[in-house]
């Protein structure tokens, strides 16, 4: 989008919590984007929310999504509810925008998607990373054999949260796979496509996983490890092996940066916006474009990553 010609792309938020704040702090400065309307399910946050960004609260979400001037539905609720909002905005003919996880089954995805396709309009799933310029140029590394045939790729990724669960539905959205997992195993499909074996082995805690290992094997040999946990702070790294180098994208869910490191010792980096401001330009761009499939985050993506997900949970459930 320029800044300089383009109208401001008018968004309904659904849901007020921590991310959509968060995001709202990118768009604020970026001239690209306006949020017009706002639905919570509390509707004091939602008033609170808008009145922080000069948009309007609704006390039902058709009405919100309905409002003059909406052309995109960012739907930031926990992942449970994802679903029924996501229908009520299609059926409404507004294109939508999902935070990750996408949905909680691949099931309601290729609903979702089918539903879309049907009504002519734009779907797509939040995963930040794959709008980040740098993570599509670590993929261009890894296609072009910038470090020799890739032999294995470590992730590791961990947090400790700040506050314990209030109610049951906040537990359930705290999944050390659902909420961080999904980051790696996005990466490494999207680097390597779908594993012919994947093996998922959980730490469990109220009847939840607190922290996951992840090993994958792909074609050529290659081998994923991943290790995940929602119950410590660990240093966050993609580490990428090759026969003649390796790659080092450090916070690599966002990735602001990467380093290619060849065995001769000679180095390239590279950098770049991984901010939510670049994804919703990028976004909002494609539906002006009249797009109804996202170039970044297509729904092949979204299916096969919500497919290996699906595989995980049945295995740590059992």
């Amino acid at each position: 989008m320029e800044k300089e010609d383009q109208k401001q792309f008018g968004w309904c938020f659904i849901g007020t919590g921590m991310i959509a704040k968060h995001v709202n702090m990118f768009l604020e400065r970026s001239i690209n984007h306006r949020i017009i309307s706002v639905f919570s399910r509390s509707l004091n946050n939602a008033v609170a929310f808008a009145e922080s960004t000069g948009a309007t609260a609704y006390s039902t979400i058709k009405e919100a999504i309905t409002a003059k001037e909406v052309e995109g539905v960012y739907i930031a609720t926990p992942t449970s509810t994802h679903y029924a909002i996501a229908k009520e905005c299609i059926l409404q003919g507004k294109h939508v925008l999902i935070e990750k996880p996408f949905t909680e089954t691949k099931a309601e995805a290729e609903e979702l998607f089918a539903l879309a396709k049907a009504n002519n309009v734009y779907l797509c799933e939040a995963m930040w990373t794959w709008f980040s310029p740098v993570a599509r140029e670590v993929k261009r590394w890894v296609e072009t054999g910038a470090i020799g045939s890739v032999e294995k790729a470590v992730f590791k990724h961990g947090r400790h949260p700040k506050h314990p669960p209030k109610s049951e539905n906040e537990l359930r959205n705290r999944s050390a796979l659902m909420e961080l997992g999904v980051y790696s195993i996005a990466y490494a499909y999207n680097l390597f496509g779908m594993p012919i074996s994947m093996t998922c082995n959980a730490k469990m805690k109220d009847g939840f996983d607190e922290s996951d290992i992840i090993t994958m094997q792909f074609t050529n040999n290659v081998v994923v490890e991943a290790e995940i946990t929602d119950a410590a702070i660990l240093d966050e790294q993609l580490t990428i092996f090759g026969t003649n180098g390796h790659i080092k994208n450090p916070v690599f869910h966002y990735s602001a940066e990467a380093i290619l490191i060849k065995n001769n010792e000679s180095t390239e980096t590279t950098q770049g916006n991984p901010w939510y401001d670049n994804e919703f330009d990028l976004v909002a761009a494609e539906i002006r474009q009249g797009k109804t499939i996202s170039d970044f985050v297509p729904p092949e993506s979204t299916l096969n990553v919500m497919s290996l997900l699906d595989q995980c949970l049945e295995q740590i459930s059992k």
